[in-house]
């Protein structure tokens, strides 16, 4: 038989565990889009696609920054933007868009990667992703706590 026939058709270099798709989901939705772009950022490194997927990582983080500034205005001054209907600046409805686009981010970084997530699924293995899950999630919310508020002390009150 054979054996060639028995080697991977996958692109690149060999496959490698990495985080899963579900850790990597679950991390953007409680720790939003910062989290979400830093988890990817993780599994980029792990894939070896560092250098190649890093600018399309700052695009991510500068999109998932310029939400949350704002969200942080639009809650802070509600005078700025005055045909926004009443319902969409709720404190609740901000943290629903947050989430959103966390997952937006989180899908986008997932079509760039999907090629190795694939492969690292094949494989069979993941890593362990409650280290780094909880502390994506923990970086992503201090990091949006200090965003929005100094977001909301720039503006300021009308």
């Amino acid at each position: 038989m054979d054996t060639s026939l028995l080697q991977p058709s996958i692109h690149g270099r060999d496959p490698v565990a990495a985080f899963s798709l579900r850790a990597t989901f679950f991390t953007a939705f409680f720790g939003g889009p910062i989290a979400a772009v830093l988890i990817h950022g993780l599994n980029a490194e792990h894939f070896g696609r560092w250098e190649r997927d890093r600018f399309a990582l700052l695009v991510a983080l500068i999109a998932a920054l310029a939400l949350l500034v704002c969200a942080a205005v639009l809650i802070s001054r509600p005078d700025i933007l005055p045909s926004l209907p009443e319902e969409l600046r709720q404190t609740k409805n901000m943290r629903w868009l947050n989430r959103l686009s966390a997952l937006v981010i989180w899908a986008a970084l997932y079509w760039r990667l999907r090629e190795p997530y694939r492969a690292a699924r094949l494989v069979g293995g993941h890593r362990p992703a409650w280290g780094a899950g909880l502390a994506c999630v923990l970086i992503g919310f201090v990091v949006t706590v200090i965003t929005v508020t100094m977001a909301s002390m720039m503006v300021g009150r009308p």
